[in-house]
């Protein structure tokens, strides 16, 4: 097991202990304490402590709780001109398999629904730790299950 997988685990361990209502329990306060720090120690790689601190965040879209930046105006362009060539940004990263920046931007609002931007996270997890990726397709395959049934 790698160190991110070591850390990924723990924040999966605290997320399930938050949707059980368990979020201020002992043992996600000792979850918390074997978090503290920990990527800021030399136990992972820059890049993989990018994806660590903003992956709690990223977390919270399944949990309904996600939270999107704005896209700035970009010399006066309209929102939505922007929005289109950030997608259209979006899908050449995903062939191109960057999956730092593909985390990186759908962390902006796109107007892209929930459960697609999961299934990004998810296809951007993969390399990194199939655990994670795993949150992210759940949730993407229960939303589209739930639009459609």
């Amino acid at each position: 097991m790698t160190n991110l997988e070591h850390y990924t685990g723990r924040l999966i361990q605290l997320f399930d202990l938050m949707a059980e209502g368990k979020g201020d329990s002992d043992e996600a306060d000792k979850l918390r304490d074997s978090m503290d720090g920990y990527a800021d120690e030399g136990n992972v790689t820059p890049q993989e402590r990018e994806l660590l601190e903003n992956l709690s965040g990223d977390l919270y879209q399944i949990q309904g709780k996600g939270v999107f930046c704005k896209l700035p105006d970009e010399n006066g362009s309209p929102g939505f001109l922007l929005k289109s060539a950030k997608r259209a940004e979006l899908k050449s990263l995903i062939v191109e398999k960057k999956w730092p920046e593909v985390l990186k931007l759908l962390r902006f609002s796109l107007n892209l629904p929930d459960w697609e931007v999961a299934l990004y996270r998810g296809m951007a997890w993969e390399g990194f730790d199939p655990r994670v990726a795993c949150r992210f397709y759940r949730f993407a395959g229960e939303a589209v299950l739930d639009r459609l049934c």
